[in-house]
């Protein structure tokens, strides 16, 4: 396998551990937070439901664009061996808790402290805010690329505001 082979699979594995992580569920909402805006920069211009519902069609390939810059927070601090174990814990019904910030039973709180006890879960616990920042940090840039290319549909399609 090439070098550039591994760091696809590698840049796969980490965006699987992060769509089981639900962190797609964040670049989607981030889409769906853009039409509101461009929506009251063109309210003058009475723009059709219909077109407002094409704008939104390319939602999946917009969140997988987020996806993959959003993985290089990953990247720059975990490796394959980390990425494996995080996506091993955020499996379990303790790591989709603590994922979605639900309150975690006992028995997950057991099941969390093991994790963070773990080489991974040290590695995390250390870069969680940094990588947290920087996935904040992705979604912004992101979001806003997304409603640059929308405006500029608009203006094509001839609703000058």
């Amino acid at each position: 396998m090439t070098i550039q082979a591994q760091v696809d699979a590698f840049h796969k594995d980490i965006i699987d551990m992060m769509m089981i992580k639900g962190e797609q569920i964040s670049g989607s909402l981030a889409f769906h937070d853009v039409f509101p805006k461009l929506k009251r920069n063109f309210k003058s211009n009475n723009i059709a439901p219909e077109v407002w519902q094409e704008m939104k069609g390319d939602e999946a390939k917009q969140v997988a664009t987020y996806m993959d810059q959003a993985a290089y927070a990953y990247r720059q601090f975990f490796d394959l061996d980390d990425i494996q174990n995080m996506t091993e814990f955020y499996l379990t019904e303790a790591g989709q808790a603590y994922a979605f910030g639900e309150d975690l039973s006992v028995k997950q709180k057991g099941e969390l402290a093991q994790f963070l006890a773990s080489d991974t879960g040290e590695s995390w616990a250390a870069h969680k805010t940094e990588v947290e920042e920087d996935l904040a940090q992705t979604r912004r840039d992101w979001s806003a690329q997304v409603f640059k290319e929308k405006m500029k549909a608009l203006i094509k399609q001839g609703h000058l505001n």
